[in-house]
């Protein structure tokens, strides 16, 4: 899946740029992305009133990263 859209944006922005030839700024599209095991976040809180909550704990996201 995150290949497949990674191939999508890719071609996307190749679009863009192809459409702008000839304009004077020249510029080129980068397409970057993320990929990691898990849809968690170790950096933000679920819960807005307990900004120190995290529903993973580090070791999960060791595990997780290792395998």
């Amino acid at each position: 899946m995150n290949f497949e859209a990674a191939r999508l944006a890719r071609v996307a922005a190749d679009k863009v740029t192809e459409a702008e030839k000839g304009s004077p700024d020249g510029r080129w599209r980068l397409v970057a992305g993320a990929v990691g095991p898990t849809n968690r976040t170790a950096s933000v809180s679920p819960k807005v009133e307990d900004p120190a909550f995290r529903n993973v704990t580090y070791m999960e996201l060791v595990d997780a990263y290792y395998e």
